[in-house]
């Protein structure tokens, strides 16, 4: 009997990475509350080192300046020095604003633009993995919306 070979499913990390590759950009990320798993999953995509420039992780965002990322601590700002120190053309900054529901504020810079969210707040507290599907989610639906045609 032949095994047949597994179905490559398009997951939203995949369809990430085939965005940032169909328009020839890089990602950096700096996460807290989401323990890494962003860049874990864009990272675990074939062919992503074409276009995922690092990351750095923090367990609270009072970890940024420890990390001489920023000492604002704001997500914007995190992601722009990130951005910056990678030469990467995007990079997105996560960080939990409540223990309680897990509410999340995240930013994406790229060249002469922020966006920044507001995930939450959520019945339940969601796991880091949850957490980093919003965030997978939200980067999808921006690359729908900025580039389509």
């Amino acid at each position: 009997m032949v095994t047949p070979a597994p179905i490559l499913r398009r997951t939203v990390e995949r369809r990430v990475v085939q965005a940032l590759i169909g328009q020839k950009l890089t990602i950096s990320t700096a996460e807290a509350g989401t323990v890494g798993l962003v860049a874990h999953r864009i990272s675990s995509v074939p062919g992503a080192s074409a276009c995922f420039a690092g990351g750095v992780v923090a367990a609270h965002t009072h970890g940024w300046p420890a990390l001489a990322l920023s000492s604002a601590a704001s997500p914007g700002e995190v992601a722009s020095l990130l951005r910056e120190r990678l030469q990467s053309t995007l990079a997105v900054c996560t960080c939990i604003i409540s223990s309680d529901d897990g509410t999340m504020r995240m930013a994406l810079v790229g060249p002469g633009d922020l966006q920044e969210w507001l995930l939450g707040p959520w019945s339940r507290r969601p796991t880091a993995y949850q957490l980093s599907s919003q965030v997978l989610s939200t980067l999808d639906a921006w690359f729908v919306a900025a580039f389509a045609s």
